[in-house]
């Protein structure tokens, strides 16, 4: 409150312990020098709580000392903070206490070891640093100033900065991928960004590839491309209104649209036997999932026109004879999914944001919606043949012909005809007129 030096001092000489108070002293650089100088040390939110006040004198004090905790949600605060040079400060920083850890590392123990941790050359541990860590105490080898406290990559932290991104790139750490924990950072995408619009989700994308993310590296029983379109058509499905996200996918750069492209022509498909499919999920199923979520009050009608808008987007990028291949690849799986959807046939994926399914349950839940399952058969067969003939584009034919023929289905099933009624009067079912 004073700001008085000399009171401050006067108090560290009679032995009043400060170490509770450190962080409160990050606004006045001056006053926390002298209580770092007086043997006290950072506190576990000192860091952030100079970033919160914006102070890079505090930041710079804080950093030189020994005793200081650079960890997830420091590299988070920097990487979101509008002053650049302390994301500068920080990533420096942290870059610099990973190369000590190296350095300890590589003194005290063999070089399989050295070798099995992945360090090499002109390249700074990620996620392998807090097993670097947990080594050297097992070894009784000083390492305090180095503390890791957690398996973290730099890269699940980055938020939306991609100046960060390619910071932290030149500063040596390039593995984006955990190939020996989480696997790809491509999985995480969506829960480690903050709100963004679809073309900078994107961009972050097709930065963490171009620099070696593997999106087909397989994540239980898919590849993490398929988790990429599930996160695409769930950010498509969160923007509030339909003229914001029709903005949105218009705004689109071309290389966005390029990696959009490679989730809808993918063509590794899972172990899925769910009729929203035709053999097993694959990326532009995972992407229509996303759009689509089950569980959700959707406007079926308004999220058509969403698609319809992407998929114009995409063909409208295309040369005609590649933009005939691709409407002949992508239609009939947008055709079967959005069909299913509007019967209201059950989900009997196999993926983690869907409860757990076994062989005997799916076969038990399909059996009991056999008419519903048929009918999408039947409507498949008559909207690829007209589709075959019809001269508008695959956008109009969705929200035109598919709509008003799905309407014409929902007005005749609600009263069952001779032959159905009496399918269920054999299964058991009483109706009441």
């Amino acid at each position: 409150m004073y700001r008085s030096s000399d009171y401050l001092v006067s108090l560290l000489r009679n032995g009043i312990n400060l170490q509770q108070w450190v962080s409160s002293y990050v606004q006045w650089p001056t006053g926390l020098a002298l209580i770092l100088e007086a043997g006290h040390t950072p506190n576990l939110d000192s860091l952030i709580s100079a970033c919160e006040v914006n102070c890079v004198e505090s930041i710079k004090i804080l950093l030189n000392s020994q005793k200081l905790y650079i960890g997830p949600s420091e590299l988070q605060t920097a990487c979101n903070h509008p002053n650049p040079v302390i994301m500068e400060l920080i990533v420096t920083a942290l870059a610099d206490r990973r190369r000590q850890l190296q350095t300890l590392v590589e003194t005290h123990f063999p070089e399989e070891v050295v070798s099995e941790l992945g360090i090499s050359p002109g390249t700074l541990l990620s996620c392998q640093a807090y097993k670097a860590y947990q080594l050297l105490k097992a070894s009784s080898i000083d390492a305090d100033n180095n503390l890791e406290t957690t398996r973290w990559s730099v890269y699940d932290y980055i938020g939306i900065n991609l100046k960060a991104a390619d910071l932290l790139w030149d500063s040596g750490f390039r593995d984006v991928d955990d190939t020996q924990g989480n696997g790809s950072c491509i999985r995480g995408l969506w829960c480690n960004t903050p709100p963004c619009s679809l073309d900078m989700f994107l961009e972050k994308a097709n930065w963490l590839i171009n620099k070696g993310a593997n999106i087909f590296l397989m994540e239980k029983t898919c590849p993490a491309l398929h988790y990429l379109g599930d996160d695409v058509g769930s950010l498509l499905h969160s923007i509030n209104d339909f003229e914001g996200c029709a903005s949105q996918i218009r705004e689109l750069s071309q290389d966005s649209i390029q990696l959009l492209l490679t989730i809808f022509m993918d063509e590794t498909h899972d172990d899925c036997c769910c009729p929203c499919s035709l053999t097993g999920c694959s990326g532009l199923t995972a992407f229509l999932r996303g759009l689509f979520p089950t569980g959700y009050g959707n406007d079926m009608n308004e999220l058509i026109c969403r698609l319809a808008i992407v998929i114009e987007a995409l063909t409208s990028s295309q040369r005609l004879p590649i933009q005939e291949t691709l409407i002949d690849f992508i239609a009939p799986c947008v055709l079967r999914f959005v069909t299913f959807r509007r019967l209201d046939i059950s989900h009997t994926c196999i993926h983690d944001r869907y409860r757990g399914f076994d062989a005997e349950e799916i076969e038990e839940i399909q059996d009991e919606e056999r008419l519903s399952i048929l009918e999408l058969e039947s409507l498949l067969a008559g909207f690829v043949q007209t589709l075959e003939s019809d001269s508008r584009s695959f956008p109009d034919f969705l929200t035109g012909h598919w709509e008003a023929r799905m309407r014409e289905v929902e007005s005749l099933s609600s009263v069952p005809s001779a032959e159905t009624a009496l399918k269920i009067r054999e299964a058991g079912v009483i109706l009441y007129e």
